[in-house]
């Protein structure tokens, strides 16, 4: 029996050459950079720190109130990145939308 484990090596220069080919397709306007689901596993901090350290990057997109309020928390103080939530910041209960 074998135990295979599935590795993911995370690069910040592949991160930051992705920003790069994705601001030579727009140039001149800003970016947001969407950090969601913990970076997709591979660490939301850290996606945030790089990404908004890079020339471009006007802000960080969240999917949740809660991932807005771990980036806030985690970015240096003197940091003024905006973080912009995609989904509403009310926790509605299951199944509703809030207006029924």
């Amino acid at each position: 029996m074998f135990d295979v484990r599935a590795v993911a090596r995370i690069s910040s220069a592949a991160l930051k050459n992705n920003l790069k080919l994705i601001r030579s397709r727009a140039p001149g306007q800003s970016v947001v950079a969407m950090i969601k689901a913990d970076a997709y596993g591979h660490g939301a901090v850290w996606a945030a720190r790089l990404l908004s350290s890079q020339a471009g990057v006007s802000s960080l997109g969240v999917a949740t109130f809660g991932e807005a309020v771990e980036l806030r928390q985690a970015l240096p103080v003197n940091r003024k990145t905006s973080i912009i939530v995609f989904s509403g910041a009310v926790p509605w209960p299951a199944g509703s939308r809030g207006n029924e």
